[in-house]
C-alpha cells in the first residue's frame, strides 16, 4: 500500500504516525526544513506531471501497473483524475465522483473506509466464486 499525495510529506508522515500507520509508504510532495525561520517546498515528482498538479498520482499508477501491480485507487478531489484512467479499480467520492460520472468512468463510491473493505470483500467473494 502506498499514499499518494499533491500535498507535503510533513504533515500526512505525522497523521499516519498517530494512526499507527506510519510503516507505509508516501510519495508526496516534500518540505524541507533549511533551519529555524525557512522552510522550502520540493517538488520531486514534478517532472513527470501534466502541470495540473505536482504529484501526477496516475504516473505513480502506470509504473505499479507495469511492475505487474493491481491497482486499487482511492480519492476524492482534483489531484486524483490522472490515476482513474490507471486504477484497477477505483473508489471515489466528492469532487471525483462527478468528475468520474461526467466522463463515464467506472467507479465504486464510498463515504468511509468502512465502504471501501466492504466492497472488496464483496469483490474477493464475487472472485472466489467465479474461480
Amino acid at each position: 500500500m502506498i499514499v499518494l499525495s499533491d500535498g507535503l510529506d510533513f504533515y500526512i508522515k505525522r497523521i499516519l504516525e498517530n494512526y499507527h500507520f506510519g510503516y507505509l509508504e508516501v510519495r508526496a510532495n516534500h518540505l524541507c526544513f533549511v533551519n529555524t525561520n525557512r522552510i522550502v517546498p520540493q517538488f520531486p515528482y514534478w517532472q513527470h506531471t501534466c502541470g495540473a498538479c505536482a504529484n501526477c498520482k496516475g504516473y505513480h499508477l502506470r509504473q505499479s501497473r507495469e511492475q505487474g501491480n493491481y491497482t486499487i485507487y482511492i480519492g476524492d478531489g482534483l489531484s486524483d483524475r490522472c490515476a482513474v484512467k490507471e486504477a484497477d479499480v477505483l473508489f471515489s467520492k466528492g469532487e471525483l465522483m462527478e468528475y468520474c460520472q461526467r466522463h463515464q468512468v467506472h467507479f465504486f463510491p464510498y463515504s468511509n473506509f468502512n465502504d471501501i473493505v466492504q466492497k472488496l470483500q464483496e469483490l474477493e467473494n464475487r472472485e472466489t466464486q467465479i474461480n
